[in-house]
């Protein structure tokens, strides 16, 4: 299936710190009115590198089915991407690299070998024409097929389960990067820094600022962007949690939040 008009993002590649929980951007979508559809064949492993591929996608939201052929030269990649829309990032682990041209459009769509077997989801490459029109070959990135059923198995069974969110989800209204104390000497994690508090969401009606630090999450602490995500996609919209900050001269706030319901992820 083409993609659905969804942003390609940005990537840069790079490893998995400790610290952080690397995902996969999938979600599974289902159809009210389809019936008697062809089946797409899909691959039972992982392709090697040198395999040759063909991505399909909507590029550039042209509402037709487009083709950019290439080959993985690369796998079990961990990378980051940025989403071309909003600026936000992720830490996506296991993808497929390769050098297909995809375009803002194709996340979504199939990344197909020479047999016909879809071997992986289109998910991420560079989108600047003049990058790809350089010296510098296309830098694409997809998830294998076998990974992305596995996140379909995950969602099948209803429950929320590490990076997998099943369900509505909660919102907190806040943007947020780790928070690093010592920054001179070996660069501490301490909690998430707030750089935007949206207004009329539940963080604004809480009292949380620009440049304030959140500790705590439903009681648990809080020691990276990762740790708050996973804590917040466990709960659902009209849930009230306690969430703990500094503010910027270093006093403790708390206070009693119900989380209101956010964009589908």
């Amino acid at each position: 299936m083409p993609g659905t008009g969804g942003p390609a993002s940005r990537a840069r590649g790079s490893s998995c710190p400790p610290t952080e929980q690397c995902t996969r951007d999938i979600a599974v979508l289902q159809l009210g009115s389809a019936s008697e559809l062809p089946v797409a064949v899909l691959a039972e492993s992982a392709p090697p590198v040198g395999t040759r591929v063909t991505a399909f996608g909507n590029a550039d939201g042209g509402g037709a089915v487009v083709s950019a052929p290439g080959t993985v030269v690369a796998v079990n990649r961990n990378v980051v991407v940025r989403d071309s829309t909003d600026g936000s990032r992720d830490r996506l682990s296991g993808m497929l690299e390769t050098d297909a041209a995809i375009r803002p459009g194709d996340s979504g769509g199939p990344l197909v070998d020479e047999f016909g077997l879809v071997v992986g989801v289109n998910t991420a490459g560079t989108v600047d024409r003049d990058v790809q029109a350089a010296d510098r070959r296309p830098e694409a990135y997809a998830v294998p097929i076998v990974d992305a059923l596995a996140v379909l198995a995950q969602v099948e069974t209803g429950v929320s389960d590490g990076t997998v969110h099943v369900g509505p989800t909660p919102q907190l209204g806040v943007s947020v990067t780790t928070s690093r104390s010592g920054a001179d000497s070996g660069a501490v994690e301490s909690g998430v820094e707030v750089l935007w508090v949206s207004y009329g969401t539940p963080a604004y009606d809480a009292g949380l600022e620009i440049g304030d630090v959140v500790v705590a999450f439903d009681r648990q602490p809080v020691k990276s962007t990762t740790e708050l995500e996973r804590l917040l996609l466990h709960r659902r919209p009209g849930d009230t949690v306690y969430v703990e900050w500094r503010d910027g001269i270093g006093r403790s706030h708390g206070a009693d939040v119900t989380l209101g319901a956010g964009p589908a992820r």
